[in-house]
């Protein structure tokens, strides 16, 4: 079956119903998008990835293998981010000179990254007139003409929303903008973003940022919350209890609390607002984490960038391949070596044979599965929303339904089949722990020898891979079958010393896990240090159930070290903390287990 992003993409835009102008505006010529969507021309990372976010698709699934140039400029991107959440401004901007030596003419992509940057220094800075001119140059590079009179002609991704919602910011520092237009901008784009279909993560990257910005100047000005804001706030919050995300939840709050007050809401309203503002507060802290800081930039922390010539010489080496044995019939191994080395471009021809005979994604898949039918992503999705709410039923059908459509030929497909009939059968009780243990390895054994996992010594394990070997040490632990949870231990702590490119959340849970590893065998240090980790790991990327759940573990484990009263009130603290933010997200399950505990300790 063809994998082909293109295909897929243009089934996507179509559906959208965005024309091809209005996606390529700014970005690329409209024949060229069209020859993307031929699969004549193949898009690089950065204009496959904005192109797809202006559908308002998710970019989560996918996997971007970047070339060594591509590699070199995502590199220098990254430290930028890391230098400017530190306020080291004189450092940052050296880097931006350095960084635009590598930047072509063309990429408008990257030029417009290098505006934004000057212009959020400006910001801080104080030079407001500096940075609206870097932020009109930003929108103006993909969105020339644009205004609240227009925004339905264009297709909007959620970093041109950030630049709109910047440039709005200048301009309302500034006395010569008049306050009812930017605050007709301001609901223009809010009401832009509400008519959009969007898939919920992406919007909740956007929408808390435009609400809490237009609350922001409103309060400044002293101006009336208006109705659209009102509603906005609302909305924003829903989102984000929605896909269990932290982006601005808690200035969010702080307006509804606000709001609440100028408009004489009941008491107890207020007392809720305040508490769960306090709770969601105290676990920022505890993790010595700045929930302002860590919304700079998030827009250009992409951790589904992988480097070519790391992820083919890590993954030949996990499955024991010569460099003759894997060039044999594809490339020469000169070739093959220099593509390790990052001295020359992987060219398609020998790319795609070369992830294949690694057992790898080409890197364009939306999803898990492998597949270029939107159908089928669909139902793979469905699925898994299906076991997370234990219909059983509705599980059945969707792998009937999977059965037919995926292809199978494939083993990463193959892998995700076994994977989920065998999530389904333990959900259901209908297997027994040996026959798990054998169905679990036949999955792995898709793409991997098994004694290659378990004998790790190096090499890029895939996510899929990965998701396996974490539902198999879940179930060792809970079984208590100490041979195999030692094995997967050492296999974890491996792979994290390794700097294997785990993505989150698997990388967190893996972290939760070794907790729950090292509190079993009493090593309460070390308990401490992975769940101290996994939280920080989860709020860094704006999630929180992970988050909450390992300081719970911190807690427990301070119990169980005896350490008396001071353990005693920490830990009660920590359930209605955990109680208390789990409610506020809707986190049933979780919010009973807290409920439960708080009960035995009274």
């Amino acid at each position: 079956m063809d994998n082909n992003f293109c295909a897929l993409y243009r089934v996507l835009r179509e559906e959208s119903r965005i024309t091809l102008k209005q996606a390529a505006n700014g970005l690329c010529s409209i024949s060229m998008l069209s020859h993307i969507e031929k699969g004549i021309r193949q898009p690089d990372y950065l204009l496959r990835t904005r192109l797809i976010e202006r559908l308002g698709v998710s970019t989560a699934g996918i996997i971007n293998y970047l070339q060594p140039g591509e590699y070199e400029v995502w590199l220098k991107k990254n430290l930028i981010i890391t230098y400017l959440k530190k306020e080291e401004f004189d450092t940052t901007k050296y880097l931006i000179e350095v960084l635009k030596k590598y930047i072509q003419d063309d990429d408008k992509i990257s030029l417009q990254f290098v505006n934004d940057i000057c212009g959020l220094l400006a910001f801080y800075e104080n030079n407001i007139e500096i940075a609206l001119e870097q932020y009109s140059k930003a929108v103006d590079l993909t969105m020339e003409g644009i205004s609240s009179d227009n925004l339905n002609e264009y297709a909007i991704s959620p970093v041109e929303y950030y630049l709109l919602v910047m440039r709005l910011k200048c301009k309302a520092r500034l006395d010569r903008f008049n306050s009812g237009e930017i605050k007709s901008e301001y609901e223009s784009i809010i009401r832009h973003i509400d008519s959009r279909a969007m898939d919920i993560d992406v919007k909740a990257r956007i929408y808390p940022l435009v609400v809490t910005s237009y609350y922001s100047f409103l309060s400044n000005n002293q101006e009336n919350i208006t109705y659209t804001l009102y509603e906005a706030v609302d909305r924003a919050i829903n989102l984000l209890i929605k896909c269990e995300k932290t982006y601005y939840i808690i200035e969010l709050l702080k307006a509804k609390l606000e709001i609440a007050k100028a408009e004489k809401k009941d008491d107890y309203i207020c007392a809720d607002i305040e508490n769960i503002i306090r709770e969601l507060e105290k676990i920022f802290d505890i993790l010595d984490i700045s929930y302002t800081k860590i919304h700079i930039c998030y827009f250009y922390e992409d951790e589904n960038c992988q480097y070519i010539a790391n992820i083919v010489r890590n993954r030949r080496l996990l499955k024991k391949y010569t460099q003759n044995e894997l060039s044999e019939g594809i490339c020469s191994t000169k070739t093959l070596r220099r593509i390790e080395q990052g001295t020359v471009d992987a060219k398609n021809g020998v790319l795609r044979p070369l992830l294949k005979r690694l057992c790898l994604p080409e890197g364009y898949q939306f999803g898990e599965i492998i597949t270029s039918n939107k159908n089928t992503l669909a139902l793979a999705r469905k699925f898994r929303t299906a076991l997370i709410e234990h219909n059983n039923f509705l599980q059945d059908d969707c792998i009937k339904e999977l059965e037919s459509l995926v292809d199978d030929k494939l083993p990463q497909n193959r892998q995700v089949m076994i994977k989920n009939q065998l999530l389904r059968d333990k959900q259901c009780g209908n297997i027994s722990y040996k026959d798990y243990c054998n169905e679990i390895e036949r999955a792995i054994a898709c793409t991997i020898d098994f004694k290659n996992i378990i004998n790790y010594a190096g090499g890029y394990v895939t996510e899929s891979e990965i998701e396996c070997i974490y539902a198999y040490a879940c179930e060792a632990l809970k079984k208590g079958d100490n041979i195999r949870v030692s094995s997967f231990k050492c296999f974890f702590e491996r792979l994290i010393a390794d700097n294997n490119p785990i993505r989150q959340p698997f990388e967190s849970l893996i972290m939760r896990w070794l907790s729950a590893t090292y509190a079993e065998e009493k090593d309460y240090k070390k308990s401490d240090h992975y769940a101290e980790i996994s939280a920080w790991q989860e709020l860094k990327c704006h999630r929180i159930r992970v988050a909450y759940q390992s300081i719970y573990d911190m807690a427990w484990n301070g119990i169980q070290r005896q350490e008396k009263e001071a353990a005693n009130s920490k830990y009660c603290e920590t359930l209605h903390q955990c109680r208390c933010i789990s409610k506020f997200y809707k986190d049933e399950k979780a919010a009973t287990f807290f409920e439960q505990k708080i009960i035995q300790v009274t």
